[in-house]
């Protein structure tokens, strides 16, 4: 059959739903806090490795596609060690309705692709001009050396993008026939895998500078076309900074592996920590929390834990300049006490964080203050009360 040379076709760009590979997040978040100061100090690792490393070789998207319905072309890649495969990648582009291909992975025999199909992703809807990006990362695709990635076309609407020069590892895979034949042209494909040290890299197939060729007008069933480019903004998985998170809040970008904060008052807080990519934003880190108390507040043991929760209430009351507030919790609770004058007005936060089962207490001065009554107010887990003090000088 002739090959049929399809020129100047406009196609609709439309935006292609695809899985973007998968980028590390930090580890081993640590938070140590200083107490005196509500500064804390936070370290974290990241093995960046083939994250910053986007190993392409082929010449990018070309105008140019094949479709060659019973055949998978394919390209050969090359790790360097074994490693996970995570996602497949293969330049795409179809006109009218139908946008379907199958997603093939084979072998490598040491000179020659093998025959045992290490894994197939079927019905694959085709991005339009544009890359499209199979997640394999769940499937357990494990190699060990070389292996095949082909575009398995089942409609002669779908087109996978290639470009003139022969790299030299081209493959087209006759499923009915189980035979493989070289092809004298780069198929932009690409892999991207994880070796066990937890680096990515992006493998494609190596091109080398050639002439261009005058291609075969008869080649089977293969049809090309070409297409108008979209215009291309190629995401790379290169380092931009991490994230730094207080209590689901951004609050830094630090592009070193520690980072430190200041906290803005007492409390619990939780810090993570993410990295931000050209090609997107990792997941989160493991979690760190921390817990800044008041200076001087410590539990008071006195024999047995209470069983219920209780306010004292403030001693001396009246008082000048300062008072006693205790309170009994009958297990580790978070807790706040604050005080406000008679217009509701927060004049002094006493407590704020977690505090152990047992007797408490608090010293709160007035010397700065104005004569007059101050309420005070306690949150411990579930249980609240209230009480009235009188400051007189």
């Amino acid at each position: 059959m002739t090959k049929k040379l399809l020129f100047g076709l406009s196609l609709m760009l439309l935006t292609a739903t695809f899985v973007t590979a998968q980028i590390i997040p930090p580890t081993n978040l640590t938070a140590q806090l200083d107490t005196l100061t509500g500064q804390v100090s936070l370290a974290w690792e990241h093995e960046t490795g083939g994250n910053t490393q986007e190993l392409i070789y082929d010449n990018g998207p070309s105008t140019n596609g094949y479709t060659y319905v019973g055949y998978t072309m394919s390209s050969r890649m090359s790790p360097t060690s074994a490693c996970q495969v995570l996602t497949l990648k293969i330049y795409t582009f179809w006109y009218g309705q139908d946008s379907l291909f199958d997603a093939e992975c084979y072998n490598w025999t040491g000179s020659q692709p093998g025959t045992t199909l290490l894994h197939r992703t079927r019905n694959v809807v085709a991005a339009q001009s544009d890359w499209t990006m199979i997640d394999v990362s769940g499937a357990g695709l494990n190699v060990t050396g070389d292996f095949m990635v082909g575009f398995a076309s089942i409609l002669d609407s779908c087109y996978m993008g290639f470009d003139t020069p022969n790299n030299g590892r081209a493959w087209d895979f006759n499923r009915t026939a189980q035979t493989w034949a070289t092809w004298n042209e780069t198929y932009l494909i690409r892999a991207i895998v994880e070796y066990p040290g937890g680096e990515i890299a992006e493998l494609s197939p190596v091109t080398v500078d050639a002439p261009t060729l005058t291609l075969p007008t008869v080649q089977g069933s293969r049809m090309s076309a070409t297409h108008e480019l979209r215009p291309q903004t190629d995401a790379t998985d290169v380092f931009q900074y991490y994230i730094m998170y207080r209590n689901n809040v951004d609050i830094a970008h630090p592009t070193a592996l520690t980072y430190v904060d200041n906290l803005p008052t007492y409390g619990n807080f939780i810090y993570w920590v993410s990295a931000f990519y050209d090609e997107g934003q990792s997941a989160h880190s493991n979690s760190a929390p921390v817990s800044w108390t008041q200076v001087g507040v410590e539990p008071e043991h006195t024999g047995s834990l209470p069983t219920e929760y209780s306010m004292s209430g403030a001693y001396p009351n009246p008082f000048n300049p300062t008072t006693q507030l205790s309170f009994a919790l009958p297990t580790a609770s978070s807790v706040t006490l604050n005080v406000y004058d008679v217009n509701g007005q927060l004049v002094a936060e006493l407590v704020n964080g977690w505090r152990s089962a047992g007797q408490h207490q608090v010293t709160f001065d007035g010397t700065n203050l104005a004569s007059g009554i101050y309420l005070y107010n306690l949150q411990a887990g579930e249980y609240t009360t209230s009480g009235k003090m009188v400051l007189t000088k």
